[in-house]
């Protein structure tokens, strides 16, 4: 009861500063409760950001995993939302709150003047990526598959889409001399199987230097089977390109245990990348 009591005036204090208010859950990313308080325990948070899916750019779920909030920009519509993520305990449970702000004069952000939309929106946009892709190869990074994958795993128990996620790694029969030859590659590779995957719902994140996370979303595992080989058969054809450098696909066999780890980001990873059955290589 005093965790309730803390949250509601919590929410009383944010209410005053803020235009609107939720506590979610940031795994399942459903919605509990609303800014007066209310507990509503349905719809999707990333819905009243005009998403289909989760948000890439999710500070609801790094709030979570790391303990501390985090704030991001948006556009909905034509507004420029500033959102807030906070993350808060209850007993053993740990919830977000998100609170969200329109701006009103966003003529100057971070000392820039934008003139025109386009460019602030072109900002926005950067900023955002900027947190969680991969500046070398420009996919995904490790801490957009922490925070995507669970929420990946848990919305799978309730829709009618099958994920298989694989790891890929690449391999080099010798140390290149120069740092740019060996970028280089690992980018050219890279692109091979971004371009085969549907970017609607697949993705592929940077865990390390040379591994590689891929997530795939079909109707049915033999239909994930099927991409897969196609990515596999497109890597053959074309990594022969890029000397001395080779490619292993691993494709995580067992999911069901996933289950039990999506609180736990850090232990989801490594379960993966210890995991994976080395199919392909």
């Amino acid at each position: 009861m005093e965790n309730l009591n803390k949250l509601q005036q919590t929410l009383m204090i944010l209410r005053n500063i803020y235009d609107d208010i939720r506590v979610i859950n940031p795994i399942s990313k459903r919605i509990l409760f609303d800014k007066d308080y209310n507990s509503i325990n349905e719809g999707y948070c990333y819905e009243f950001s005009g998403n289909e899916g989760p948000c890439s750019n999710c500070v609801g779920m790094r709030a979570f995993n790391e303990g501390r909030s985090f704030i991001k920009l948006y556009f909905n519509g034509e507004d420029i939302v500033l959102h807030t993520a906070m993350p808060f305990v209850m007993g053993e449970e740990k919830y977000i709150i998100e609170a969200y702000k329109v701006m009103d004069d966003t003529s100057f952000i971070d000392g820039i003047e934008f003139n025109c939309k386009e460019d602030l929106k072109q900002y926005v946009e950067n900023i955002n990526n900027a947190a969680i892709r991969d500046e070398k190869t420009e996919v995904f990074n490790s801490r957009f598959a922490h925070e995507r994958l669970p929420a990946e795993i848990e919305l799978s128990k309730t829709s009618n889409a099958c994920i298989s996620i694989a790891l890929l790694e690449i391999k080099f029969a010798h140390e290149y001399e120069n740092e740019n030859v060996r970028d280089y590659n690992i980018f050219n590779i890279i692109s091979i199987v971004a371009n085969e995957l549907d970017k609607r719902t697949d993705w592929i994140s940077r865990i390390e230097e040379n591994k590689f996370i891929i997530l795939i979303k079909r109707e049915n595992d033999n239909l994930c089977s099927e991409d897969y080989m196609r990515i596999i058969m497109e890597l053959e054809r074309k990594s022969t390109l890029y000397n001395g450098t080779n490619f292993m696909l691993g494709i995580l066999v067992n999911q069901r245990v996933l289950s039990d780890m999506v609180y736990d980001a850090k232990q989801l990873i490594e379960y993966i990348m210890k995991n994976v059955k080395r199919t392909y290589e």
